[in-house]
């Protein structure tokens, strides 16, 4: 199985840097199912970009600020390729078995 993580951001490389393990480290995570992260960019003018590059996550940039995460969520769910998707909010931190649990 595969799920697709679709997290919206804006200047927010300081979060990401706790958020992003959060998922990677995931119970069940290569064993039980796949994770493909999907991040949308809002027009991001701090280290964002780097941040998550660093982790190789598949990155889109809005070329214009939409002013919240609602149209960055609907990009990435149309380049998702998992059979189920989950939302993660920048500056969320997921509880290891949080996956598996949903």
């Amino acid at each position: 199985m595969k799920v697709s993580v679709i997290v919206t951001t804006y200047n927010s490389a300081e979060n990401l840097r706790t958020s992003i393990p959060s998922v990677l480290t995931q119970d069940g995570n290569g064993s039980e199912f796949e994770l493909e992260i999907i991040a949308v960019d809002n027009c991001s003018q701090d280290s964002t970009l780097d941040v998550l590059a660093s982790y190789g996550i598949i990155t889109l940039q809005n070329k214009r600020n939409t002013g919240g995460p609602n149209r960055g969520r609907n990009r990435g769910m149309e380049i998702s390729t998992g059979d189920v998707i989950c939302f993660l909010d920048d500056d969320d931190v997921w509880a290891p078995n949080k996956v598996k649990e949903q």
